[in-house]
């Protein structure tokens, strides 16, 4: 019988990534489904990859807000919309990743009658069936969305993440990946934190340093990615500036042309961040480095996958990031500068091996 779903989350680019085993749990049981995308704006060109989405819907509270600004007409013309936008898919059944309570009633106002999800402070006030949590924590954010399998009868296996290219963005990263040994570096990433982004990330000058030896002594090509903010946040060091094996493509690409380097890329090496879960997804040979957040719950899935390294320092107040809120560092971040420039070099001499 096929039957249709639509998947809420609205959150950043890893976790649209953590929710694709539920996507193939849905499709191995109902080949014929239709699953739908509820996401935001920026996580759509990868959320439509994710294989057996049909269909996506983009809600940007941010346009939203501005429609509010205008006047309150426009804010209800604007929601009422969005409601029919919903209703037309004629969905059966919602599953609520957001753990908010507004996209729980997004659902409900589109009549949807079936409507499952996460429960986080009690918020789900408009879900049928939930699985009530106090935050993130002892096992990865996949497993969490994989727990709702039970809600929905589903019985499969906890599938790897996963997510396709098109035939476009592929072409256009040829001109770019010529080598065979073409490293990718992403030095920025974690949009999704803001203005703390930079706790995520580690030192821009060691990169400089891993760049060099990369490129002098294991004969690489070196590929930066990362959007706009990165490129000046984060400037090539003096010695590489000029160097024709670095490839500058930060603030030159689409979301879909970034996901395509990454698959042609021999090695992935990013901080936390999207690149890093979109990395794992194409099962592209990936290195993390982890500072302030719990690899554990948001970084390599599965744990144990042999073409992931996670880099990290167990320090005693490590990880900081707990149950959705961040401490404050009274370290000057040591997590992330006492990972050595040879640490991650010799990872990456490994998985090049």
């Amino acid at each position: 019988m096929n039957r249709s779903f639509l998947i809420i989350n609205p959150f950043g680019i890893g976790d649209v990534l953590f929710s694709s085993p539920l996507v193939r749990c849905l499709r191995e049981e109902f080949p014929g489904a239709r699953i739908v995308y509820f996401c935001n704006r920026k996580t759509e060109p990868v959320a439509r990859r994710i294989p057996g989405v049909s269909a996506t819907i983009v809600y940007e509270w941010a346009e939203f807000e501005e429609a509010r600004k205008r006047s309150g007409v426009a804010w209800l013309w604007k929601f009422y919309r969005l409601i029919r936008q919903i209703a037309a898919q004629r969905v059966d059944c919602a599953i609520d990743l957001s753990l908010n309570t507004q996209y729980g009633f997004l659902a409900w106002a589109a009549g949807i009658r079936r409507r499952v999800g996460i429960d986080f402070k009690g918020r789900a006030v408009f879900l049928n069936k939930k699985i009530p949590i106090e935050g993130y924590r002892d096992k990865h954010v996949a497993s969490y969305y994989l727990d709702l399998k039970g809600l929905l009868g589903l019985t499969g296996r906890p599938y790897p993440m996963e997510v396709t290219t098109d035939a476009v963005s592929r072409e256009w990263a040829r001109t770019y990946l010529t080598s065979g040994r073409d490293v990718v570096l992403s030095m920025g990433g974690g949009s999704s934190w803001g203005k703390d982004a930079h706790l995520k990330h580690w030192p821009v000058e060691r990169y400089g340093e891993l760049a060099a030896r990369l490129v002098n002594e294991l004969r690489c090509r070196v590929l930066l990615v990362g959007d706009a903010v990165d490129a000046v946040g984060a400037p090539l060091p003096p010695g590489l500036a000029n160097d024709r094996r670095v490839i500058d493509l930060r603030g030159k690409t689409s979301l879909a042309q970034m996901l395509a380097v990454l698959e042609g890329a021999a090695l992935v090496i990013t901080n936390d961040g999207g690149p890093l879960h979109m990395a794992q997804a194409l099962h592209r040979k990936t290195i993390g480095i982890f500072g302030p957040v719990d690899d554990k719950v948001y970084g390599a899935y599965p744990a144990d996958s042999p073409d992931c390294v996670i880099i990290k320092k167990d320090l005693p107040c490590r990880p900081c990031y707990n149950r959705f809120r961040l401490a404050a560092c009274g370290t000057e971040g040591a997590c992330l500068k006492g990972i050595s420039v040879q640490e991650v070099f010799m990872a990456a001499e490994g998985l090049l091996a």
